[in-house]
């Protein structure tokens, strides 16, 4: 690695420019008060332009970059009490325009980013107790990025973000010394995209503003976050969707707001004995004795339902359902034995016994009520859950959307019949149920991880109608839940 280093009192003004044959070279640029320090991983074929100026209250850095190939610059930025940085990196075709103030009390920085094949773009800072900072990565795609920050008594950071490709991700955060607001959200599969806006501040106190769509989703908005925050609440959101070529991919958004002060207490093995949900002859009739799956088969996220008090399930009655062709009673007892199906495996108490059909009760609407319900989602996502959990871990929210843009069916045949086409509630609703409870899914883990192939999971891919868990599933909930 070339490095070159300037130490500067005095005004001067630098321009610098590379074109091609460079591999790595480390810039650092030093005046009284702040210090700019730039790596460059570049590849035969980047362009580079960097107009730098320096004065006695600082640095003034204007960066122009272009190429194709494997590309990287990443540039930290540091002041009397504050420090930041960027990241940009891109495997494929890349461009990079961005600007640097940086002082002894505070800096600005801003980097418009366009990205291809793999490829990220970062940007954070540190002040004042806090921290605040934006990323964003896409896999086999297209990133385009416009993300800033203003550093000095705190942090401000913010991203103005699309990407689209094989996989993709977005992050957002905002640190004080008492609380921690975390957002991150992700697809799995080609025909996902996300598009967000999002600014975070730390410091001594947290804010967390924006918009976040992921695969055609309204995952996050700023009434969601008041909500979040007013109520010292977090969430977790999972869904799955059509990926190009008809396989079922997922996507999932998560809130984390954690108030560090506050002792936080997760009981994974509650003691209250549950109760006889729904049986048939002292059996649940969906139960499978030994069922087929591995038993290490299965995946625990955040949270998890208070066992002394059970979610009660509501189902939204209304045209969307109908126009699907759906009874309320036929529904809501799908949806009843997917709940009743979890329950069985465990001892702790779950879901009350029955799910109550309420055309005033709706999902994505932070009430209390955990509710079930269809409407038009654009884009190509199946169905999706969103948790909402207190500071101690405990779920007090399960809302579930079906797409009504697809075709739904409660009878088993009619949607084994459709090979796929239409599909079914009660397996889809067992599957969103797991994530209820706090098991996450397993076809998001690497294909050299053997659970992710264990398609006798009801928590792996939608394959068409099945009522039962898999071995893998009750060993999760017992695991979480305890037996």
């Amino acid at each position: 690695m070339k490095i070159i280093k300037i130490f500067l009192i005095s005004l001067m003004i630098l321009s610098l420019i590379w074109m091609g044959n460079v591999a790595a070279i480390q810039i650092s640029v030093s005046s009284d008060d702040s210090t700019v320090s730039t790596n460059y991983m570049l590849s035969d074929d980047a362009a580079l332009r960097d107009g730098v100026s320096i004065f006695d209250g600082g640095t003034v850095v204007n960066r122009a970059a272009r190429g194709t190939g494997s590309n990287s610059i990443s540039t930290n930025v540091g002041g009397d009490d504050y420090s930041a940085g960027t990241a940009v990196y891109s495997s494929g075709q890349f461009s990079l325009s961005s600007s640097i103030i940086a002082a002894g009390n505070g800096a600005l920085i801003s980097q418009d980013t366009g990205c291809s094949g793999d490829a990220g773009a970062e940007i954070y800072g540190i002040a004042n107790g806090g921290a605040a900072g934006q990323q964003a990565a896409v896999l086999n795609g297209r990133l385009s990025s416009l993300q800033n920050l203003a550093v000095g008594g705190g942090a401000l950071a913010s991203q103005d973000t699309a990407v689209d490709g094989e996989s993709g991700s977005l992050g957002s955060s905002a640190i004080s010394p008492n609380q921690l607001i975390d957002v991150s959200g992700s697809y799995s599969d080609e025909g996902g995209f996300i598009d967000a806006k999002l600014s975070s501040i730390g410091g001594l106190a947290v804010d967390m503003q924006g918009t976040a769509n992921i695969v055609g989703v309204e995952c996050l908005d700023d009434s969601i976050l008041g909500t979040l925050k007013s109520n010292g609440y977090s969430m977790e959101m999972d869904g799955v969707y059509e990926a190009q070529g008809g396989d079922t991919a997922t996507f999932n958004l998560e809130v984390s707001n954690i108030y560090r002060a506050s002792a936080v207490s997760r009981t994974m093995t509650p003691s209250v004995t549950s109760l006889s949900l729904i049986t048939s002859g002292g059996r649940h009739p969906e139960i499978v004795a030994n069922p087929p799956g591995n038993p290490s088969s299965y995946v625990l996220e955040e949270g998890m339902i208070d066992s002394s008090n059970p979610l009660q399930l509501y189902l939204r009655t209304d045209s969307y359902l109908t126009a699907e062709g759906l009874s309320a009673s036929a529904s809501s007892n799908a949806i009843s034995l997917a709940a009743g199906t979890w329950d069985y495996w465990t001892s702790a108490s779950l879901f009350t016994s029955s799910v109550i059909c309420d055309s005033t009760k709706d999902a994505d609407t932070v009430d209390g009520y955990s509710v079930h319900a269809f409407r038009p989602v654009s884009g190509t996502a199946l169905a999706y859950t969103r948790n909402y959990f207190d500071q101690g871990g405990y779920i007090v929210e399960s809302d579930v959307v079906y797409n009504s843009n697809y075709a739904w069916t409660t009878d088993y045949n009619t949607a084994r019949a459709s090979r796929g086409k239409t599909k079914d509630l009660q397996t889809v609703a067992l599957h969103e149920l797991g994530h209820t409870c706090g098991l996450g899914d397993l076809y998001t883990l690497p294909s050299s991880d053997p659970r992710a192939s264990d398609y006798y999971e009801i928590m792996n891919l939608y394959t068409g109608p099945r009522h039962y868990l898999g071995a893998g599933d009750i060993a999760g909930i017992q695991a979480k839940y305890g037996a």
